[in-house]
């Protein structure tokens, strides 16, 4: 390796391997102490002057350099810029190991605290989501000053929710604002458990006229029997009746690769040197893909692979149960056709569930494994007397549902009419546990009444009554819940099958309704009503305040047995 050297008369190129001492803390000092040994004595003084594009002896990160030493490193994980001042602000490093990495110059191989303790299963807030902002207007009650005012929400964020400086929704949707003036390829990641809630309805406002890839993740925690190709036609329906037009659309399990490398040929066959950008909501599994795009990209037995790849699978953007674990965009130098691929931090969207829990919750909600149907007692079989529901039902809320079912302490299903073979199946995690309600412990029940009135006013647990339900307490923060939709669903089907789904913006599942002309049983309970087979299911829908409620036709996953006998 050669540097140059300017010499009183002329220039002296000098191979720096035969004097290992320049990598020592003062490089230039200790060269130019060699060579004074090293001069003939008719040489005048040595003057040395390091040029800028020298990799050895310019130094970016010296006290003197104008954008100062950390500003041109940040963090793999997060994208955060590294620091070393403030220990309870995102993109913090032990001034230590910072010194390490800088004198070897692998500052692009720093993870800052933050995502260390992500990585390790640690829930550490960096939005200021609702529970978040919470916390801080407590902690400005807690801290007026002594003149009576209270401290302002800027210098109450560096406390935040966990001790951590949070960022707003609004700075990471502006990191997104040059996608649309770009030349790139946009990949919009759909979570396949919240795909009606995740799916963003007018990406186009962010990304303009730019080719999008659709790609829905976590095809491997659908239940068991569900067949990835029909589902992959559903999400192109649904994209279209949102009205978003996609090159092409696939659905993939980051975690264990099913389906990937289709993706990623889809990906490299349309980027034609564009930039990517891979973008969606928060928490749909963006850095999940990302890592296994690059990991796929990296293998030499793929299809796909590219020799500038392996270089950066080692240090890859962090993956956590966390919304708002990217914070900044991180670009990723994988393409030795050029361009960059660019992981992006999550939309947060405020009418999504996630965004109003706290950080355990939220890692309670998170599903590790399949989702499981959780078969409940049918309308019938609590005893509710089938009514018939005509086109146009006058809702009365002096009238009582025939059977009602909580879904922890986010959600409430009531039922107020529909044919006697009907069911309801709940897909979700394991953190939300369905409860049912008959007619006659919401009728005769004091405490049944109590719990009507208390979810209607918002007070109470806001999960029926049920204080022990899961984020009850986090939505009773918020207004508690709240009839947000009223629902009629069309029997007219020749098969007992589902007839639409019922979602919650941000959780990861669904209730599917389940209606047709009778089960495999001939001896269930028929009750009276409209008629097998014939009628309508009228449901009313209860969500914590600000949230979304979908119906959308059935997601096709396999029926559970309980629920056909």
């Amino acid at each position: 390796m050669q540097t140059n050297c300017r010499l009183w008369k002329g220039q002296l190129p000098l191979n720096i391997a035969r004097h290992p001492r320049v990598f020592e803390s003062n490089p230039l000092q200790t060269l130019r102490t060699s060579l004074c040994k090293l001069r003939p004595s008719h040489v005048g003084p040595i003057q040395i002057r390091a040029e800028s594009s020298d990799p050895i002896l310019s130094d970016p990160y010296s006290s003197d350099s104008s954008e100062g030493p950390l500003s041109q490193a940040s963090c793999y994980g997060c994208g955060v810029p590294l620091q070393i001042s403030d220990t309870q602000t995102p993109g913090y490093v032990e001034p230590e190991k910072f010194a390490l990495k800088r004198r070897h110059r692998q500052l692009n191989q720093l993870l800052c605290a933050r995502c260390q303790g992500l990585s390790n299963g640690e829930m550490i807030p960096g939005v200021a989501d609702f529970q978040q902002l919470a916390q801080i207007e407590k902690l400005s009650v807690s801290k007026k000053g002594e003149n009576g005012n209270f401290p302002s929400l800027d210098s109450l964020r560096q406390t935040g929710f966990s001790a951590k400086s949070l960022a707003t929704p609004e700075q990471l949707r502006d990191q997104l604002r040059n996608v649309r003036s770009s030349r790139a390829l946009v990949v919009l990641l759909v979570d396949l458990l919240d795909a009606s809630g995740s799916m963003l309805g007018r990406v186009r406002d962010l990304v303009g006229g730019n080719p999008i890839i659709v790609i829905g993740t976590k095809v491997d925690l659908l239940p068991s029997g569900t067949d990835p190709d029909e589902v992959e036609e559903w999400l192109q329906r649904a994209l279209e009746f949102k009205r978003i037009a996609t090159d092409s659309v696939h659905v993939v399990s980051s975690k264990t690769g099913d389906r990937v490398a289709a993706a990623v040929a889809a990906v490299r066959k349309a980027r034609l040197g564009r930039d990517v950008y891979i973008m969606g909501a928060a928490n749909v599994g963006k850095s999940s893909f990302v890592r296994a795009l690059v990991k796929d990209m990296s293998s030499m037995s793929s299809r796909q692979y590219d020799p500038l790849a392996p270089q950066r699978v080692k240090h890859l953007p962090v993956e956590s149960a966390m919304p708002g674990t990217t914070l900044k965009t991180i670009p990723l130098q994988v393409f030795s056709s050029g361009g960059t691929l660019f992981d992006t931090p999550g939309l947060h969207l405020h009418h999504r569930v996630p965004h109003l829990l706290t950080p355990e919750e939220n890692k309670e909600l998170h599903p590790r494994k399949r989702l499981r149907a959780h078969v409940p007692p049918s309308p019938a079989d609590l005893g509710g007397t089938t009514r018939a529901a005509t086109a146009k039902r006058n809702s009365d809320s002096s009238s009582h549902p025939i059977a009602s079912y909580t879904w922890g302490g986010i959600g409430r299903i009531d039922v107020l009419s529909c044919p006697p073979e009907t069911q309801l199946v709940f897909y979700g995690p394991a953190a939300l546990k369905v409860h049912t309600l008959s007619t006659s412990s919401l009728q005769s029940s004091e405490e049944g009444k109590e719990t009507l009135g208390a979810v209607e006013s918002g007070g109470g647990s806001g999960g029926g009554g049920l204080g022990f339900s899961f984020g009850a307490e986090s939505v009773a923060s918020r207004g508690g819940l709240r009839m947000t939709r009223e629902v009629e669903m069309a029997v007219d089907g020749d098969y007992f099958e589902s007839i639409g789904d019922v979602a919650l913006s941000g959780v990861p599942g669904w209730v599917s309704v389940l209606a047709g002309p009778g089960r495999r049983n001939p001896g269930r309970q028929q009750g009276g009503g409209v008629g097998i087979g014939v009628g309508t299911v009228h449901l009313q829908v209860w969500a914590p305040v600000g949230v979304e409620v979908f119906v959308r036709p059935p997601l096709p996953v396999s029926l559970p047995e309980q629920a056909i006998n």
